[in-house]
């Protein structure tokens, strides 16, 4: 299955928006008992801030953290 979410966010830059968007996506296959998915991206500083290889800024620390205890993380 191959899902795509877009929710409103105001005031905020693309890298929340994406952030929030992956956050989003995760937490709905969750609900959905559905364990075993892979999230696609399409920005690699995001993938990099997930993989705790760059710099994240404050504002996204909480989410990014969140993503990682929802999902499960590969050696890629």
């Amino acid at each position: 299955m191959i899902m795509s979410f877009v929710n409103l966010l105001q005031f905020s830059t693309n890298n929340f928006s994406k952030v929030k968007d992956a956050l989003n996506g995760i937490q709905w296959c969750c609900e959905k008992g559905m364990y075993n998915f892979k999230v696609e991206l399409n920005s690699m500083i995001i993938v990099h801030m997930i993989q705790g290889t760059c710099s994240t800024h404050w504002k996204l620390t909480c989410i990014i953290e969140e993503i990682r205890d929802k999902s499960y993380r590969k050696a890629n």
